[in-house]
């Protein structure tokens, strides 16, 4: 009985803390399409960077893929409008589960399109979408909680099964793993911030002054691996567990703040932080509910999505019929059971721990639910660098034509500010990497057609490109470092030009 109510009260989630969560969550995934539509064409259709045959080339693990059914941006754009779609029924909580596991379906479909832009938020999203299918996330503020027959049923503000336990599981795993990941001699030297900070490439204005204080990096250093292999077992500690769980989650919370302000990390922050927000317990939210203002704005959704609802049902936008959540069966624990074992393994193994058997590998790659969580580890990387496409044209002019100015191969005044976004900046870090060489082309091609485009009517065009990475390295102590020009790919129009092209 004693481990039945730690177990309920150490691995359980508040109704109103998972509403919170879906609702978080449909927005970043709105928030993810939006930003991803913005170079759509870019990234997703054949006329971009990565056209469909080039992806299939990819490592990925589906053996169907809906958006490699059609390169063209029209196709892309619908299949963004019906995710877009999704991710609303999930905010309001309509047909919940159904439109979280087809969210989940459309979301690894896209990943699989274009794995070259992803970054480790995107594997916590999904993993994190996946597990939410087997908990109640819809009990609260919900248009499924209005549908719901029997709202007696609920009596208490909290829940304890399979379900939730996985779900803690995987988020602690994050942590558990990264942090037992970083044994480079960086992290034990306490130089791995520095050197992370010494990456302009991801580096903010805060991160740039920061990096440039020795003795707060190490202590950063220090604090970061503290937090991450050991502040996660305040969950584990079954006395005064509300208080403690709250501790826990301010400090991931404020983790990945101090992430977000110092480095260009795209949304993966916010991804994490509201991952942690399911785990508020009933305490944060007795202690805020007490502020009027709060239960004004409450009781102001409330209403407005009752109005909403009914408008809806009124106009046969919805149906008036509730659908049962399965992930309280005895089916869906067993299956939650063993997909639990399956992921524990698969980071078990991460951290060598174990020799993972073929068959549970291809599984847990086949439930899509395969993970890596090496953030900056074993260390972080020494160098980085700019990108430089040198184009000669017809006239004899040359440019670069990511800037489509006169070609420089002086340092930016701020390297972060080249990219355009995570996804260009996820991109281009991947591109430099020597296993894929064979995708280089592709950019040329892509920045190639995109200016002879705009200059179509003057009659000139492209006769040579040299794609040049200019690789910074970072070198210890704050040695200025040395600045390598690498020339990563070349193209030329015509033969001839092969000879004398420098």
């Amino acid at each position: 009985m004693a481990l039945q109510k730690y177990f309920s009260q150490n691995f359980s989630l508040d109704y109103r803390s998972l509403a919170a969560f879906r609702m978080l969550y449909g927005f970043l995934l709105i928030i993810d399409i939006v930003n991803r539509g913005i170079y759509l064409e870019a990234h997703y259709s054949n006329n971009g960077v990565v056209s469909i045959e080039i992806a299939s080339t990819l490592k990925h693990y589906l053996h169907f893929c809906l958006h490699f059914l059609s390169g063209e941006s029209g196709f892309i754009t619908l299949l963004f409008f019906l995710q877009i779609l999704m991710a609303l029924m999930i905010v309001i909580g309509y047909r919940t589960k159904l439109f979280v596991l087809l969210s989940f379906i459309f979301l690894v479909s896209l990943h699989c399109r274009n794995s070259l832009i992803l970054d480790s938020g995107d594997n916590v999203l999904k993993v994190m979408l996946f597990w939410s299918i087997f908990i109640p996330i819809a009990t609260k503020f919900s248009f499924d909680s209005l549908l719901r027959k029997n709202k007696s049923t609920i009596e208490k503000n909290t829940i304890s099964n399979i379900g939730t336990f996985a779900f803690i599981l995987q988020l602690l795993s994050i942590y558990i793993v990264t942090g037992f990941l970083k044994t480079g001699e960086n992290w034990i030297d306490g130089t791995a911030v520095y050197y992370t900070l010494q990456l302009d490439t991801y580096t903010t204005f805060m991160g740039d002054w920061l990096g440039k204080q020795d003795l707060l990096c190490k202590f950063l250093n220090y604090l970061t691996l503290l937090i991450e292999k050991t502040f996660w077992l305040l969950i584990f500690i079954p006395f005064k567990w509300q208080l403690f769980r709250v501790i826990c989650v301010a400090i991931f919370m404020l983790l990945h703040i101090g992430f977000a302000l110092n480095m260009h990390l795209g949304i993966f922050p916010l991804i994490c932080i509201f991952a942690w927000v399911a785990l508020l317990p009933p305490l944060f939210w007795d202690k805020v509910l007490r502020f009027q203002a709060f239960n004004k704005l409450i009781a102001i959704v409330r209403v407005r999505g009752n109005n909403c609802f009914k408008f809806l049902f009124r106009k046969r936008i919805i149906e008036k019929r509730y659908f049962s959540d399965f992930s309280q069966s005895i089916k869906s624990q067993i299956i939650v059971c063993v997909l639990l074992l399956s992921v524990i393994g698969w980071n078990a193994a991460k951290l060598k721990l174990i020799d993972l058997p073929k068959s549970i590998s291809n599984f847990v790659i086949l439930m899509n639910l395969n993970q890596s969580w090496s953030m900056f580890a074993p260390q972080p990387y020494k160098s980085d660098g700019w990108y430089i496409a040198k184009a000669i044209r017809s006239d004899g002019l040359a440019i670069d034509l990511f800037t489509n100015s006169p070609v420089s191969y002086l340092k930016p005044s701020d390297v972060s500010d080249t990219y355009l976004n995570q996804r260009w900046r996820k991109y281009f870090t991947n591109l430099y990497q020597p296993k894929n060489e064979k995708y280089r082309g592709a950019l040329v091609r892509y920045l190639r057609n995109r200016y002879e485009k705009q200059i179509a009517k003057t009659g000139v065009f492209i006769e040579t490109v040299e794609l040049v990475y200019m690789r910074e390295k970072t070198l210890p102590n704050y040695e200025i470092p040395k600045i390598d020009k690498i020339t990563l790919w070349k193209y030329w129009k015509d033969e001839k030009y092969k000879t004398n092209f420098k």
